[in-house]
């Protein structure tokens, strides 16, 4: 008798919920959402992908480990600061007649392919323009070689010395021009070093040289920006391994005005340790009598390894855990979120898209990961006001976004392997909207699964177990109704949004 109640009796395979979505604005979107480039050449097909991607950003190196020209030698020595004064006047003056920058010889680096073992291969050039040319922004990575510089120890492996200081100012200064001025490209954010705390450890006061070459850098990049008009640049700094990083608080009080936006890395498994973050750095900022910074994520990943099998991108479940990680940021008020790797090569998992390590480097055999983060990156990439919903109880995570006044996209995330059935209501925003369901699980990729819903009346959803499924929500009657947001009295009400409230509603 038993057994036949356990065979009759249903079990809790689906759960019943309802999610309204409301006219209130409770915070924006990251305006950069994007990825770290890999190999970029003219056989990858990357802009290709890049463009199917959703992202409209990228983080591309330019530093001195990959650019190494052979630099004519000066017309007298920088062995003091006066002569470093001296030839920084000379090159700003005339940044293509002076003796201290062999053109030709940066212009063929700039030009050459990078081939190293480990690197991805690139020449700057080509992938700097390939990427504006297709809408993207680029973030810049600027990092010095210590081993290269006069002076460098272990103990202080910054530019010290007259002519390392020189050295690393005018590879910022000649990065920025070229791309900028010669080339017209556009290039808007540079990051100052990469991860610079493995190299402070266990040495006390390292972090001045660190201050040092933050501030060389910002000067040249700003001088650039002088000489090209309607240009601005945006100095990145710390990019430190973690926001609780003391680089954080040192550099806001050593070199303030050198620093535009705070950029940091986080590598973990739980989405609300990513997005603790941001509250964290403003707390930092907050103690040191500062204003708030726009907050630069450059890296992020799931795997607190860089290589870990468990976190595959190939699988569902880490799919699922990057688009969680991403709606955490996006609702703690990040500018930008760029993920760690955008291709897998070597063997490693890590990375959205397979590529064959060939010389060519083709692209292909995307992931389930790429899905989950194109379907969020549609939903968050350019700033989007984030519009409060009701709660239909956890696991299920949403995420709804207004792109226009009169498209609205709201993603649902189910990382439980019991599904739902869901009551949408979006009358409140729209008068005759119309839905497109689109569907991530292990079976569909990101694929439409249905088209011309009537949303004008609250309407049935199906979230399969271990699945994302995203509305996207257009009324062809126009704007929603009273929706003006440059008027007064508009029909949204923007509520104070801080990234410490909302990690608290969670």
């Amino acid at each position: 008798m038993a057994l036949a109640l356990v065979i009759l009796l249903p079990g809790p395979r689906e759960r019943a919920g309802r999610i309204v979505l409301e006219p209130i604005v409770v915070g924006r979107t990251p305006r950069l959402v994007g990825t770290n480039a890999g190999h970029w050449l003219p056989t990858t097909g990357m802009r290709t992908w890049l463009s199917d991607s959703g992202f409209n950003a990228v983080r591309i190196w330019a530093s001195v480990g990959r650019l190494r020209p052979s630099i004519a030698s000066p017309v007298s020595p920088i062995g003091e600061e006066a002569a470093f004064d001296r030839a920084r006047a000379v090159v700003l003056a005339s940044p293509h007649a002076n003796p201290y920058v062999d053109w030709p010889a940066y212009e063929a680096s700039f030009a050459t392919v990078s081939t190293g073992a480990g690197s991805n291969h690139y020449a700057l050039d080509f992938a700097v323009a390939d990427a504006r040319a297709s809408g993207m922004d680029v973030v810049l990575n600027l990092t010095p070689s210590p081993s290269d510089m006069d002076g460098a120890t272990d103990a202080y492996p910054w530019p010290s010395s007259s002519s390392a200081r020189w050295a690393w100012w005018l590879h910022c200064f000649v990065v920025a021009y070229h791309l900028n001025v010669d080339q017209h490209l556009g290039v808007r954010y540079f990051e100052i070093d990469n991860e610079p705390e493995a190299r402070l450890a266990h040495h006390p006061g390292a972090e001045v040289g660190y201050a040092s070459e933050v501030e060389l850098a910002a000067d040249a990049l700003r001088r650039v920006a002088a000489l090209s008009p309607g240009s601005e640049v945006s100095v990145l700094a710390p990019v430190a391994e973690r926001p609780d990083s003391p680089l954080v608080s040192f550099l806001l009080q050593a070199v303030p005005g050198a620093i535009d936006a705070i950029a940091y890395h986080r590598y973990h498994p739980d989405p609300d340790l990513h997005a603790a973050g941001i509250p964290t750095v403003r707390a930092t900022e907050r103690g040191t009598g500062t204003a708030d910074h726009p907050i630069f994520v450059t890296e992020w990943g799931t795997s607190p390894r860089k290589v870990d099998p468990r976190y595959d991108e190939n699988r569902l479940t880490t799919a699922l855990l990057d688009a969680r990680i991403m709606r955490a940021y996006a609702l703690a008020g990040v500018e930008a979120l760029l993920q760690f790797k955008f291709e897998r090569t070597w063997g490693d998992a890590v990375g959205l898209l397979a590529v064959e390590d060939s010389g060519e480097h083709r692209i292909g055999a995307p992931t389930h990961a790429y899905f989950a983060q194109r379907m969020l990156a549609r939903a968050m990439a350019g700033g989007h006001e984030i519009l409060q919903t009701s709660e239909p109880g956890t696991p299920l995570e949403v995420l709804a976004t207004r792109l226009d006044p009169a498209h609205v996209i709201v993603t649902l995330i189910n990382s439980d392997d019991i599904g739902w059935r869901l009551s949408v209501d979006t009358t409140l925003l729209a008068r005759n909207a119309e839905a497109t369901e689109w569907l991530l699980d292990a079976e569909h990729d990101d694929t439409p699964v249905g088209s011309g819903v009537d949303a004008s009346r609250p309407f049935a959803v199906a979230i399969p177990p271990m699945s994302i499924v995203q509305l996207d929500l257009h009324d062809p009657a126009g704007p929603v109704s009273g929706y003006s947001p440059s008027a007064e009295g508009s029909a949204y009400t923007a509520i104070p949004w801080t990234s410490d409230s909302h990690l608290r509603s969670w």
